[in-house]
């Protein structure tokens, strides 16, 4: 059997043929549909970013208070609890949680070259845009403030009319400029006959420069900026440093399971539980549920959540506080009425929710993917 995250998101089944087995599935609530003539049915539900995964994550990186992802998505495993340091930037709380630990295994001369580089090749296209202090400027007491003077334009009336500073446009503008002058940097470097030695030791150096590049403070500075912009989430730089950011939680999820008795997939789900929650109240939607139907209850007890205020004699909320271990189940077996209970449940819980997906346990363990592929930038 997978590892499990919690012995509550194992549910165990007592078929009329056969022995007893278990399921494992993720759940944030707990729900009981009542169809007519036929046993309780217990479902399992949780939020779920509606847009993907890669833009709720954009979103609920954004923003000075916004929470640790990380921190978050690891908490109650002590074993491998994450530091986070002291600074009150939170987009370097971020990135320093999850960069893979690769510099070892790479040269440094390398990595101190590629650095070099990009500094010069980001200058020049700062220089270009009359900033000479290049990005140490955005590090600089009211650096950012001088920058955006450059790019104010008073008599910009069609921006200003779209509620888009001629400001925010420079930004974005401006960082289409830094990403090419990277990504033709990261190009040259890995033409380099020192770079093609490297990759025979199987080191990933592209995901090693772009490290480098995301611990240096004043490029951070400048990510950061671009993401505060409106009309950001279109700027390459934006858009690869959530891709980036994305690639190195999926290494760090890798990681956490292989040193502790943790379900990869379980853990997946969690991350997007979290980002759908995340993602429901910064929009003031309602947010959008996965619904696992885990089969006919035949032993044990699904007591009410009596704060639900959407109980009815079709379906409620199980008490958070519910002990699954003595609970046992039948899966719901036959096409038909498989399907007419997935009907029922659907039509019941969409009165008061909206649904993304609903399905039942054990129809999504033959493919079990990490995270879906970002857009590209």
């Amino acid at each position: 059997m997978d590892r499990i995250l919690d012995d509550r998101y194992t549910f165990a089944f007592l078929p009329a043929e056969g022995g007893p087995y278990q399921r494992q599935c993720y759940w944030e609530v707990l729900h009981t549909f009542l169809p007519p003539q036929t046993q309780p049915i217990l479902a399992a539900i949780r939020v779920l970013p509606h847009s993907g995964i890669h833009q709720a994550l954009y979103e609920a990186l954004k923003g000075e208070k916004a929470r640790s992802i990380p921190r978050e998505l690891f908490y109650g495993t002590p074993e491998t609890y994450l530091q986070v340091t002291s600074d009150d930037n939170h987009l370097i709380h971020r990135v320093e949680e999850i960069l893979p630990d690769q510099t070892a295994a790479m040269s440094l001369e390398i990595l101190d070259e590629t650095e070099e580089r990009l500094e010069e090749a980001t200058g020049q296209v700062l220089a270009d845009f009359g900033i000479e202090n290049g990005l140490r400027q955005l590090g600089q007491p009211g650096g950012a403030d001088e920058i955006e003077r450059r790019f104010s334009d008073p008599t910009d009336v069609f921006h200003t009319l779209a509620d888009v500073k001629s400001e925010d446009v420079g930004w974005v503008s401006l960082s289409y400029h830094i990403d090419a002058a990277v990504k033709n940097q990261i190009r040259e470097s890995l033409q380099t006959g020192a770079t093609r030695h490297a990759l025979t030791l199987h080191t990933d150096i592209e995901d090693g420069i772009y490290a480098k590049l995301y611990s240096n403070l004043d490029y951070l500075a400048f990510v950061k900026r671009v993401l505060d912009a409106k009309g950001e989430y279109v700027s390459p730089v934006v858009r690869n440093f959530i891709s980036f950011y994305l690639k190195c939680l999926e290494k760090k999820i890798q990681v956490h399971t292989q040193n502790t008795n943790t379900d990869s997939h379980v853990l997946r789900k969690k991350l997007e539980t979290l980002l759908g929650n995340e993602k429901g109240s910064g929009h003031y939607t309602l947010n959008y549920h996965d619904v696992t139907l885990i089969g006919h209850l035949i032993g044990g007890e699904l007591p009410r959540d009596e704060r639900d205020p959407d109980s009815s004699h079709s379906s409620y909320k199980v008490d958070p506080d519910v002990d699954t271990d003595p609970l046992f189940f039948q899966e719901v077996e036959g096409t038909i009425p498989r399907f007419l209970i997935q009907k029922f449940a659907e039509h019941t819980f969409s009165v008061h929710h909206n649904i993304r997906s609903i399905e039942y346990i054990g129809e999504d363990e033959q493919n079990r993917p990490g995270f879906e592929t970002p857009p590209p930038a």
